[in-house]
């Protein structure tokens, strides 16, 4: 099933480039790697696409509408929760490396709505509540932690925080068919986890700026913030990316071939994605205007 005003206020500063001491040009500013996270419902792609506009960011939205497990995980989740995990895990890795790399090598900032660190929230719910079995867990786990060994963590986590019950309004008002059954128990479970998730991503050099999103925050606050935002640095060399990048691929072929599964990187348009989730927003939008 898949703010607090900022908790600690930084300053963003323009990075000076090298002192040019051969005939080579020297490398252009990478831009910032931002992830907006939350609970489900909270308002991430709303707040991802509002800050894209207004700090001239590309925007890479998770393929919600290409998930071929959400509706059968909602209505099954003891026998499709492994599965999609996975699905998302692979699908979140494969993103995030094209957006750190369309920063890396273009110097323009990037916007995730959530991204292969929190989906660790999702399988430890789906742990916890017995559709995900200690062995599946463990596998998962194990994928995981070979990922975040290899890919560099995000400049700033924007989490945007709201109650449980405000979250389970906003699902139900949004209308989404696959997701009328989700448990408020299941909103209460994501929120408890994703204290620890942050806690990892701080320690790991990610800028934390939390939000009470409880009815919904004002975009130019967060764009203050990380346009404020100094701590400017590299976190993927240019010349290692294709090596990452071989390497991921070649951990999730190991383990779809471990476990008689079939293993390819799908070939995703991301403008194009990115048009069907803002037109799916829209409509989204319009519909709870005519309920209104």
């Amino acid at each position: 099933m898949i703010g607090l005003k900022c908790a600690r206020t930084a300053t963003i500063s323009k990075v000076m480039p090298p002192v040019e001491t051969s005939r080579h040009k020297s490398p252009a500013k990478q831009g910032h790697v931002i992830i907006v996270e939350g609970n489900i419902g909270v308002g991430k792609t709303t707040l991802t696409c509002q800050l894209g506009r207004k700090l001239n960011y590309r925007i890479f939205l998770e393929p919600t509408s290409r998930n071929p497990y959400l509706t059968k995980f909602y209505n099954e989740p003891k026998k499709y929760a492994l599965k999609m995990q996975l699905w998302l895990f692979r699908q979140r890795c494969m993103m995030y490396m094209r957006a750190v790399k369309h920063a890396m090598k273009s110097g323009q900032g990037v916007l995730l709505d959530r991204s292969l660190f929190s989906d660790h929230v999702f399988a430890t719910v789906s742990h916890g509540d017995g559709n995900i079995s200690n062995e599946g867990y463990k596998r998962y786990c194990r994928l995981r932690s070979q990922m975040l060994k290899l890919v560099p963590f995000p400049d700033v986590v924007v989490y945007l925080n709201a109650v449980p019950q405000e979250c389970h309004n906003r699902i139900t008002k949004r209308g989404r068919g696959c997701e009328s059954g989700i448990p408020i128990q299941y909103l209460l479970n994501l929120q408890k986890n994703y204290g620890n998730l942050l806690d990892e991503m701080r320690r790991n050099g990610s800028e934390i700026m939390t939000y009470d999103w409880s009815e919904f925050g004002f975009s130019s606050e967060v764009d203050k913030d990380i346009k404020n935002f100094e701590n400017v640095r590299s976190r993927l060399e240019e010349e290692r990316y294709e090596e990452i990048q071989r390497k991921i691929l070649d951990i999730f072929n190991t383990d779809a071939n471990m476990s008689d599964e079939t293993f390819s990187e799908d070939e995703i348009d991301d403008d194009e994605l990115l048009e069907q989730e803002k037109r799916s927003h829209s409509e989204e939008h319009n519909e709870q205007l005519r309920k209104s």
